[in-house]
């Protein structure tokens, strides 16, 4: 199972819902067909890492610089670096409105596991699935 699989696990299971409308954005995006053939056009991707936002770019995904306001989902693709995950999470959870969720999805390698509990201890977790070597996590912003 790959990573952009475990991220689709939660609504593959019915535990997550797709929005009805608004964008949606992916922080430290990969490439995923799963979320496009589902979003389509509202998939906001924001990538960085230059081959990977060029992957994107050339798949047909929709690339912005910065995320839009108030969106009702968000995801996160962990990195190795946890100062850089940390951050992704804290630039997600601030775009997200009020009631919005945050889907956060990394290997055991990216630090998953101490980034859950980091985050355990500031707000409620509403999931968690292991899959793979690795987890995913979401949680509602209140």
């Amino acid at each position: 199972m790959s990573e952009a699989e475990r991220l689709h696990l939660p609504f593959a299971q019915g535990l997550l819902e797709f929005p009805a409308d608004g964008p949606v954005c992916f922080f430290r995006a990969s490439p995923n067909p799963d979320m496009k053939s589902e979003l389509g056009e509202r998939l906001i991707c924001l990538q960085s890492l230059r081959t990977t936002y060029d992957q994107l770019v050339n798949g047909g995904y929709a690339v912005a610089e910065a995320a839009p306001e108030n969106v009702s989902l968000a995801f996160v693709q962990l990195t190795r670096s946890r100062p850089e995950n940390l951050g992704t999470i804290a630039a997600a959870f601030d775009k997200l409105k009020t009631g919005g969720i945050l889907v956060v999805n990394g290997a055991k390698t990216d630090g998953i596991d101490s980034l859950l509990k980091a985050v355990r201890k500031v707000t409620p977790v509403d999931g968690v699935l292991s899959k793979a070597h690795g987890k995913v996590f979401w949680f509602t912003k209140t």
